[in-house]
C-alpha cells in the first residue's frame, strides 16, 4: 500500500511578548559593606567606617561625620576644617585652664565660638552672621554664617575636644545644646547668641521669645509645651537630623546627594521616622529609573543591598502607612527583579513574603497583579529555555499565591500551550497529548486561550501520520481507540479517524490511488 502524504498540521498557539532592552548600568553602587546603595567616596567610607568612634562621642570622628553631614564628598574639606578647629582649641585652652569654674570655662567657649567663626557684628536684628538656611558646619567655614543647628554642631566638637560632654535639644523648628558640666550639672547653651549661654527656658521666655528672639531668625516660634517635651539627642543623632535640614531641601542639593544622605542617615539613625522617609522616596526614584531601564541586574544587586535593612527599619513604624505601603511596594518589585534574573528560589521566597504581608484592603489588587507580573515572568524564562518540569513546579507553587486572581487562569493556559508546542515541534505527539490531557485536569485553566481540544485533534491527526508513514497500522488503530475511550462525546478523534478511513480506502480500492 503507498502512502497519500498528508500535510502535518500547526498548533494553534498563545503568543507572549518579549522584548529587547538595554539599561543604564550603576556598577559603582552597593560596592561597601553597608546597607547603602549610593556610590561613595572614599572619605564618605572612612567616615562610616569611624562610625563607633562617632557614637562615642570622638570629636574628630564627630567632625568628619559632620562634613559629610554637609554635603561633602572630599577627605579635603575635612582636613581643612580640623586644622581649623585644631589651631582654635589649642589657642583657647590655655586660657580655659586659667578659669576653675567649670561654668565660666563653658561661657567662655561660647563667646570665643562666636569671636573665631562667624561674622562679626552688623546691622541686622539678627545675630551677626545669622542666616536662616545656613544648616551646614561646612558653610561656617565658608561664609562665617550659620543658624542653630550649623552653630549647634560646632559648639558640640569644640566642647569634647576641651574636654566637656554636650547632647543636642531640638524643638520642632529650633535646636541648642545641652552643656553637661564636671559637677553633672548641665546648661543649657542657645549657640545662635554670643550671650545664649545658661539661656533660662521658662514660660516668660518663650511668651517674650516668639515677639523677638525667632521673629529675628525668621523662625516659626517655639512655645513652652514645645520646650517641655523637648527631644535630647546624642551628638550623632543630631548630626542625623542635619542630613533633613534646609541645605538638603530639592533646590539646594540634588537628588543624588539627597538620596545618600538619606540613606546615611536613616543608617545611623534608624529610629528616626523622618529619616525612613526621605530613604524610602529616594529608593522608590531609583527603583523606578533602573525598572523604566530594565536594569535587573542592578536592580538584584540594589535588592541584595538594601532590601533586608529597608524593610526592618521601617517596621519600627507599624503604624505608619506610608512607609509600610513603600515597603510592601519594593518587596513587590525586587520579587520582579529576581524573576527577571532567572533566581527562583529568591524569586518564591519574595512572593511568599509579599502574598503573606498585612496590607489594607486597597492594595490587595496591586500586590496580586505584582505577583501575577512575578510568576508570568519567571514562566516565560522557564519556557524560553526549554525547563518545563522546573516551570510545572513553579506553577504549582505560584497557584496557592493565585487562585483567587481573574487572570491566574490565563497564565496556567499559556504554559501548558507553550509546553505541548514544545513537545508538537519536536513530534512528540504523545507527549503533546499528554500535557493537553494534563491541563484539561487544571481547576485553574482558559480555555478560550488555548483551544485545547481543537489541539487534541491536532495532536491525534499527526500522531496517526507518523504511524502511517511508518506502516504501523495497528499502533495507529491503538491511538485511534485511545482517543476515542477518553474523549468519546467529542469531535477531536474525527481529524484523526479520518487518517486510517482513507488508508482503508486505497487498501480496497488500490486501482484509484496514486503513488505520491
Amino acid at each position: 500500500m503507498k502512502y497519500i502524504a498528508v500535510t502535518v498540521l500547526t498548533f494553534i498557539t498563545a503568543a507572549v511578548s518579549t522584548g529587547s532592552w538595554a539599561y543604564s548600568s550603576r556598577v559603582n553602587h552597593g560596592q561597601t559593606t553597608y546597607p547603602i546603595w549610593s556610590e561613595l567616596s572614599y572619605f564618605e567610607r572612612d567616615v562610616l567606617y569611624k562610625r563607633d568612634k562617632a557614637l562615642a562621642n570622638d570629636p574628630d570622628a564627630l567632625l568628619a561625620f559632620y562634613i559629610l553631614a554637609s554635603g561633602r564628598h572630599s577627605i579635603g574639606d575635612y582636613e581643612t576644617v580640623n586644622r581649623r578647629v585644631h589651631a582654635f582649641v589649642e589657642k583657647i585652652r590655655p586660657e580655659l585652664e586659667r578659669y576653675l569654674d567649670v561654668w565660666q570655662r563653658g561661657e567662655l567657649l561660647n563667646r570665643r565660638m562666636h569671636e573665631a567663626f562667624f561674622l562679626k557684628p552688623g546691622i541686622s536684628k539678627a545675630p551677626a552672621g545669622y542666616s536662616e538656611d545656613q544648616s551646614r558646619l561646612m558653610g561656617i567655614f565658608e561664609t562665617g554664617e550659620f543658624n542653630c543647628i550649623s552653630s549647634s554642631l560646632l559648639f558640640i566638637v569644640l566642647a569634647y575636644q576641651l574636654g566637656f560632654e554636650a547632647q543636642g535639644i531640638v524643638l520642632p523648628s529650633h535646636a541648642f545644646v545641652n552643656l553637661i558640666l564636671n559637677n553633672e550639672r548641665s546648661v543649657e547653651v542657645e549657640t545662635t547668641s554670643v550671650s545664649g549661654y545658661d539661656r533660662t527656658h521658662d514660660r516668660n521666655y518663650y511668651e517674650r521669645a516668639a515677639a523677638n528672639w525667632f521673629s529675628a531668625r525668621g523662625l516659626q516660634p517655639s512655645t513652652y509645651e514645645d520646650y517641655l517635651n523637648r527631644q535630647f539627642v546624642s551628638p550623632m543623632a543630631l548630626g542625623a537630623i542635619n542630613m533633613l535640614n534646609q541645605h538638603t531641601f530639592d533646590d539646594q542639593m540634588s537628588a543624588a546627594d539627597r538620596g545618600r544622605l538619606a540613606e546615611i542617615g536613616a543608617y545611623i539613625l534608624p529610629n528616626n521616622k523622618a529619616l525612613q522617609y526621605r530613604r524610602m522616596g529616594f529608593y522608590k526614584d531609583e527603583i523606578r529609573q533602573m525598572t523604566s531601564a530594565k536594569g535587573w541586574p542592578d536592580l538584584v544587586r540594589f535588592f541584595d543591598t538594601v532590601l533586608d535593612t529597608a524593610r526592618a527599619d521601617t517596621q519600627r513604624f507599624p503604624n505608619e502607612l506610608g512607609l509600610n505601603d513603600a515597603s510592601l511596594w519594593m518587596h513587590e518589585i525586587a520579587a520582579m527583579a529576581f524573576a527577571h534574573e532567572k533566581q527562583a528560589e529568591r524569586t518564591k521566597d519574595l512572593m511568599q513574603l509579599v502574598h503573606t504581608w498585612p496590607k489594607p484592603e486597597e492594595l490587595v489588587a496591586r500586590s496580586q497583579w505584582a505577583l501575577l507580573h512575578t510568576s508570568s515572568t519567571l514562566l516565560q524564562h522557564y519556557v524560553a529555555s526549554d525547563e518545563f518540569i522546573e516551570g510545572l513546579l513553579f506553577l504549582l507553587f505560584s497557584q496557592d499565591l493565585l487562585e483567587t486572581s481573574h487572570d491566574w487562569p490565563k497564565t496556567v493556559s499559556w504554559f501548558y500551550s507553550a509546553w505541548s508546542e514544545h513537545r508538537a515541534k519536536n513530534e512528540d505527539w504523545g507527549g503533546a497529548i499528554d500535557v493537553i490531557d494534563e491541563f484539561l485536569s487544571q481547576e485553574y485553566r482558559d480555555l478560550s486561550l488555548f483551544r485545547a481540544y481543537e489541539n487534541l485533534g491536532i495532536a491525534y491527526y499527526n500522531w496517526l501520520i507518523s504511524y502511517s508513514n511508518a506502516k504501523d497500522w495497528d499502533g495507529a488503530r491503538s491511538v485511534l481507540q485511545e482517543c476515542k475511550g477518553k474523549y468519546p462525546e467529542t469531535d477531536v478523534c474525527k481529524r484523526a479517524e479520518s487518517v486510517l478511513i482513507k488508508a482503508d480506502q486505497k487498501e480496497t480500492n488500490p486501482k484509484n490511488s496514486k503513488e505520491v
